[in-house]
């Protein structure tokens, strides 16, 4: 699949557009340093779509638009029907990393693009719902770049792959065409490490999921959308924060993806001294810490507001 289809596009209408959204797709950054960027929107069908349609028209993965609409008629199948009001989880907690270039969170499986030159404080930023490699070929983090922007890409899958699929009963050719079949989509970028791509897919359904080879994937109108705003030497980081502290307008967020780590009593415990800190430099601000035990246990994959209005 690539672009949505034209039909779809224009199927889903919000009554007010994305928070602090100047571009489309495009959320603004706060000058005053917060963190929070974005709002849940309330969106309502005109006509009948499916729900990958919804996720992709936002740019978020289907699973987590599911997770939000749990109780939604049609949500977990083909089509929702005209006039249904849906939930777009599309407030998010920027990683701790500099904002410069592309970010990836992979534990959030969200690659950030603050676009603009690296030097300069940048004002927006774009939040793309992206899938990244499964347990046995994680995608690792660390500091590279943009080293090539590679237009219809041929995939030559590695010999290790070629394995791995001959052993599940399918045999890879040493090279796929740009194609419906091509699993990088119609747009890659190359990063200095040469073995790991970000690119698109002809898998969109996969977006939020652990799932690769190691590389990092965009729905293919996201992938078009970054491929046309990065160059060559674009910094690229990669980062694996499954809990993410944020500000808004003086108010602190949660946000928990999966676990924190192996060691997740040590972890939530330093999660909790930095709420505690934050707090007593807001001069003693309350903080809500049943809702901070509630998304440390459940880490649905959403900021809460954990501060006392």
């Amino acid at each position: 699949m690539g672009m949505i289809p034209r039909t779809w596009r224009f199927v889903v209408f919000a009554a007010v557009a994305l928070t602090g959204c100047d571009r489309e797709g495009a959320l603004d950054l706060p000058g005053n340093g917060d963190s929070v960027v974005g709002a849940v929107q309330k969106v309502r069908l005109d006509e009948p779509a499916p729900p990958i349609a919804v996720a992709r028209r936002y740019s978020v993965a289907l699973n987590d638009l599911q997770r939000s609409n749990s109780k939604v008629r049609g949500i977990h199948s083909g089509k929702l029907a005209a006039g249904t009001e849906v939930t777009v989880p599309t407030l998010f907690v920027l990683p701790d990393a500099p904002r410069r270039g592309i970010v990836v969170n992979i534990a959030e499986r969200r690659l950030y693009y603050f676009p603009g030159d690296p030097d300069d404080e940048p004002d927006e930023v774009f939040a793309f719902a992206a899938a990244v490699g499964r347990d046995e070929w994680e995608t690792p983090t660390g500091e590279t770049h943009v080293a090539e922007l590679i237009k219809d890409p041929t995939w030559y899958p590695p010999q290790s792959i070629r394995e791995e699929s001959a052993a599940e009963g399918k045999e890879l050719p040493e090279a796929i065409p740009p194609g419906p079949d091509n699993p990088l989509g119609e747009y890659a970028l190359r990063l200095g490490w040469k073995k790991h791509l970000i690119h698109g897919t002809n898998a969109p359904q996969s977006i939020g999921g652990r799932v690769s080879h190691g590389c990092v994937r965009l729905y293919p109108e996201d992938m078009e959308r970054l491929f046309d705003e990065v160059r060559e030497g674009t910094p690229v980081r990669l980062v694996d924060q499954p809990v993410k502290l944020g500000t808004r307008e003086g108010q602190l967020y949660l946000d928990v993806h999966g676990s924190p780590a192996a060691d997740t009593r040590a972890q939530q415990e330093r999660i909790m001294a930095r709420i505690a800190e934050w707090a007593k430099a807001e001069r003693g601000r309350r903080i809500d810490w049943i809702k901070v035990e509630r998304a440390l246990a459940g880490a649905h994959g959403r900021p809460v507001r954990i501060s006392a209005s």
